[in-house]
């Protein structure tokens, strides 16, 4: 019998083998990214794909398959799943009949399918050993594949086989790496730090990448009354069973509902790891991680077509954020009002600019030093120019950059600067205040593209003491914007003369 596909694997196989790029002539995608609940078949699909792959893609000559896993031992569920395809495929059991397929056994699982007519293979990428003598010593080198499957990225702490896979891929035209994996718990591992972040962005429009295709299944998170989203518990999800096919799929065809009920009342039942295992696993979220700040839907929405001339009337605060080498960095202005107006300029050494991909498609909104570090001078004259065009009240820095050149040297020419800490009680008021502006639509940001990439990197850690950013070099500009606003805020608690800022 023919594999049958439901109608959401069909669209993935449409989507991988549809789209040709015209001035080459070779498939539009070299990575697909496919998250999805447990048990909605996602062997079944990589053993579909590297079948394909070796035995009908007429694209690729000598198709070599690897799979890869968070350990060899799950890589080769895939090989033996394929091997038992064709086990039950009438036209390639044929073939296997007549020795033009071979398959390799250890014990009772396949270890190796082979196609003799175009010399193909699918394997378990090899585990290398630390005995340099040994056989399997070198196994990631001259691997040459043309398709690299990894199964359960989710669980990897880095690319390790699936870097050495990929890397291999040099030399082909036709080329193509399938992750398919479970949401898992480690939000630091390049599973949810890069695919998902990636494919998130590219789905939302933030990032143009033309080669990826991100497929991600996850329930929406439910909204409050304010449009704020809200966490999605054990309880939610028993109320609200129609979102449990948007993590799993395969609904009632490979899930069974019943089951997923009962595994929601283990979870009250047992509470603790039980009822991660379930969210995890079974309803496909990422548990313990940081959560997305802003939705591109509701950071888009905070533009009102105010004419920047509007700006040199009012008075403003201002927020800096100095980058460490190799990063870029920020200086923002915040106008108050019932719509706050915010005005980015973003600066940086050129080398700074030339090793990253976004940066370099955005070279015209930064403003860029030549070289490999940003001269003190030249930063200082570059602020105040841009000062100078506004009526600023102050300004506000990290308290770790006190005796910063910058800092130091704005203040010199006579601008008031305030330190302000980084910790969660510090930031809190502010980080607060600036979610619930751009939730309101109150917020004029100009569309800044460099400033709405950075709002797509944002991860939020609630906790009973206030809300903080996760601070990294990719959302510096947010953090000035902060700095920025706390200056606003306090000021206009205060009404004062700017001695200091009480949260400080």
């Amino acid at each position: 019998m023919p594999l049958a596909f439901q109608g959401w694997q069909r669209f993935i196989f449409e989507q991988i083998f549809g789209w040709i790029v015209k001035d080459t002539g070779c498939r539009r995608f070299t990575e697909c990214f496919v998250q999805v609940a447990k048990k909605n078949g996602k062997s079944t699909i990589s053993a579909g794909l590297m079948n394909f792959h070796v035995f009908r893609d007429e694209m690729v000559s000598t198709p070599k398959v690897f799979t890869g896993a968070n350990n060899e031992e799950q890589a080769r569920i895939c090989v033996n799943m394929a091997g038992r395809m064709v086990k039950s495929s009438p036209v390639l059991h044929k073939m296997y009949s007549k020795n033009l397929v071979g398959l390799m056994n250890y014990k009772e699982n396949i270890t190796e399918v082979i196609n003799y007519e175009n010399n193909g293979f699918i394997k378990a990428f090899p585990k290398e050993s630390s005995d340099k003598k040994s056989k399997t010593a070198g196994g990631k080198h001259g691997i040459n594949s043309s398709l690299g499957v990894i199964d359960e990225f989710g669980m990897s702490p880095d690319h390790g086989a699936s870097g050495a896979i990929k890397s291999s891929m040099a030399s082909r035209k036709e080329r193509f790496m399938f992750y398919i994996t479970t949401a898992g718990f480690n939000m630091e591992g390049p599973c949810y730090r890069e695919l998902r972040a990636v494919g998130i962005k590219v789905l939302e429009g933030t990032i143009v990448k033309d080669n990826y295709l991100p497929i991600i299944y996850e329930i929406d998170s439910p909204l409050d009354e304010e449009g704020k989203e809200q966490p999605i518990t054990v309880k939610w999800l028993i109320e609200n069973e129609w979102s449990w096919r948007q993590a799993s799929p395969n609904l009632d065809v490979s899930v069974n509902r019943e089951f997923l009920r009962e595994q929601l009342q283990d979870a009250i039942t047992y509470g603790g790891s039980k009822e991660v295992d379930v969210l995890t696993l079974n309803f496909n979220r990422w548990v313990n991680s940081a959560e997305a700040f802003i939705s591109a839907d509701i950071y888009n929405n905070n533009v009102h077509g105010t004419d920047e001339s509007e700006l040199e009337a009012g008075e403003c605060y201002g927020g800096l954020e100095v980058a460490p080498s190799g990063q870029v960095s920020a200086f923002a202005l915040v106008f108050p009002g019932d719509i706050v107006k915010v005005k980015m300029l973003f600066f940086a050494a050129n080398d700074s600019v030339k090793d990253h991909e976004f940066y370099m498609n955005q070279r015209e909104n930064i403003r860029i030093d030549a070289g490999n570090e940003v001269e003190i001078e030249w930063a200082i004259n570059l602020i105040v120019n841009e000062i100078q065009k506004y009526n600023m009240n102050s300004f506000c820095f990290p308290n770790t950059h006190k005796n910063n050149s910058i800092v130091q040297g704005l203040i010199k020419q006579g601008y008031t600067g305030n330190p302000i800490s980084q910790g969660v009680q510090a930031i809190s008021n502010p980080t607060t205040d600036w979610e619930k502006y751009l939730r309101a639509f109150k917020v004029e940001h100009f569309d800044d593209p460099i400033l709405k990439w950075q709002s797509s990197n944002c991860l939020v850690i609630r906790k009973e003491s206030g809300i903080r950013i996760e601070k990294n070099g990719n959302v510096l500009g947010i953090y000035a914007v902060l700095n920025a606003w706390s200056q606003m805020l306090t000021i206009d608690a205060e009404d004062s003369n700017d001695k200091y800022v009480e949260t400080w």
